[in-house]
């Protein structure tokens, strides 16, 4: 099985890529031939040199300078190149994530699977936008229909597509993984032993124990 990692990082996001991309190979799937897919809106010459390993592609975005812009054409972005995603299973997180421990076979859902929030904003179970994936076809189909509803509107200003992926959710079959696959890196939780952590400075990044090989050379990042 041919595995695909979607990684939408505009501007400054960029900058998460090599920590993400070296976690990764280190922790995700094992075994398994894993490609990763790096959307953004900057030139080759200013990308780190994760996004030029042989199993990385880059493909073309468009940076939205408004949270709302961002999350409400989220979804079209990672459609807008489905025909490059020659796999059988896709996986969409966030750039500023990073593998901590190991991540495997639980995480292969027979149609899509879904990430619990860390945050409950309506107090019941939640899924966050952070980690989500599933079967190809199956999975760009969820996010074809979600964007749609995204389109219609109205949507939640404070979770643009969450919102709307969560009501999609609701009426099809998926997989629930537990709050360690989108952990904070300062868990607020006891007993939480993360597997995937969320990350928002550079700061956090060395408190994760991510090591950089030679072969990445980061961009310098602007922690404000």
């Amino acid at each position: 099985m041919r595995i695909g990692v979607i990684v939408l990082a505009t501007q400054k996001y960029i900058n998460f890529v090599p920590p993400l991309y070296q976690s990764a190979k280190k922790h995700l799937l094992k075994g398994y031939d894993v490609r990763y897919f790096f959307l953004t809106d900057l030139p080759r010459e200013e990308c780190p040199a994760a996004v030029e390993m042989p199993d990385a592609i880059r493909l073309s975005a468009v940076h939205y300078p408004s949270f709302i812009g961002t999350m409400a054409n989220r979804y079209r972005q990672v459609l807008a190149h489905e025909k490059q995603y020659d796999c059988d299973y896709l996986i969409h997180q966030d750039a500023d994530m990073a593998y901590v421990s190991d991540v495997g076979e639980e995480i292969i859902s027979p149609s899509v699977f879904a990430t619990t929030s860390p945050n409950f904003p309506y107090g019941k179970w939640w899924a966050t936008g952070s980690l989500l994936g599933g079967q190809r076809e199956t999975f760009l189909q969820a996010l074809r229909e979600t964007q749609a509803m995204i389109d219609a509107g109205p949507i939640d200003q404070r979770f643009p597509e969450e919102e709307k992926w969560n009501i999609w959710l609701s009426t099809h079959e998926h997989m629930k993984l537990p709050v360690e696959y989108c952990t904070p890196d300062r868990p607020s939780r006891k007993g939480v032993d993360p597997k995937i952590v969320t990350l928002t400075t550079l700061d956090k990044l060395k408190k994760t124990n991510v090591h950089r090989s030679q072969d990445i050379k980061p961009v310098a990042f602007d922690a404000k």
